[in-house]
């Protein structure tokens, strides 16, 4: 595997697009960069001077879309969203903390975006301003990741990654 023009470095996640199947999004230290051809070219969408591109989820709902954390110096993220597979964005929350994970989710005819982090699980409207905890289990030192799936029956669910040896944690329903 090789490419003449991309961006060169550590490569924190690859994604790939679940509607656009050329398309790949990449974190790496100075931003996120996308390619339209399957790894041919690439070109910068995203950065912030002082930040870092931490985490990357795609909605498998609805193309285009994007949410990204910006970490950045003195510990903040920031959470931003696209609608425009990275063309345009819109920051959505600055969080004092760094995030480690950012999923999408449908329930009740809306969309969330759950953000997994030290201390513990945030979740997001995707139409309303604000964020709001979610009670996971009492006692637990916050989340390493956290995905998003859909099981056989369409009900979709979330499954979060616990620290210090939490374990793995099912949503019953999102």
């Amino acid at each position: 595997l090789s490419t003449d023009d991309g961006p060169e470095g550590a490569v924190s996640r690859l994604v790939a697009d679940p509607h656009q199947p050329r398309t790949l999004h990449t974190l790496m230290a100075d931003g996120l960069y996308r390619s339209l051809d399957d790894a041919q070219s690439w070109e910068r969408v995203a950065s912030e001077d002082g930040a870092r591109p931490t985490v990357i989820a795609t909605d498998p709902a609805t193309p285009g879309f994007l949410a990204l954390a910006l970490e950045r110096e003195g510990g903040q993220t920031a959470i931003r969203a696209s609608g425009s597979c990275g063309e345009a964005w819109e920051d959505l929350e600055v969080l004092p903390r760094p995030v480690h994970g950012l999923a999408v989710i449908p329930s009740d005819g809306r969309r969330w975006l759950v953000i997994a982090g030290r201390e513990g699980c945030l979740q997001r409207d995707l139409a309303a301003p604000g964020v709001m905890p979610t009670e996971v289990a009492p006692g637990l030192a916050g989340f390493y990741a956290v995905a998003s799936a859909t099981n056989a029956a369409g009900v979709a669910f979330v499954a979060l990654a616990a620290r210090s040896g939490g374990g793995v944690w099912l949503s019953s329903r999102a």
